[in-house]
């Protein structure tokens, strides 16, 4: 995964890299389903 602070400015991958500003709620996102997965 690829993170930018502007990707439509990024030198390259620009339309691929997710803006810097949505990582902190992705990943709390991911632990979530994480943890619920690893219980199971």
């Amino acid at each position: 995964m690829e993170v930018h602070d502007n990707p439509k400015n990024a030198p390259s991958d620009g339309a691929n890299q997710l803006p810097l500003d949505k990582l902190e709620k992705l990943l709390f996102k991911l632990k979530q389903i994480h943890e619920i997965v690893k219980e199971n």
